[in-house]
């Protein structure tokens, strides 16, 4: 979304403090759920 362009530390900041686990996605990320 362009409302989280830049630094999204912030944001990151604001998710693990509900969701400890919460990591920042990147292009091509690819996760493997069991």
């Amino acid at each position: 979304s362009s409302r989280y362009q830049g630094d999204a530390s912030k944001l990151l900041e604001e998710a693990k403090a509900i969701f400890p686990n919460t990591i920042l996605a990147k292009d091509l990320l690819k996760i493997e759920l069991k």
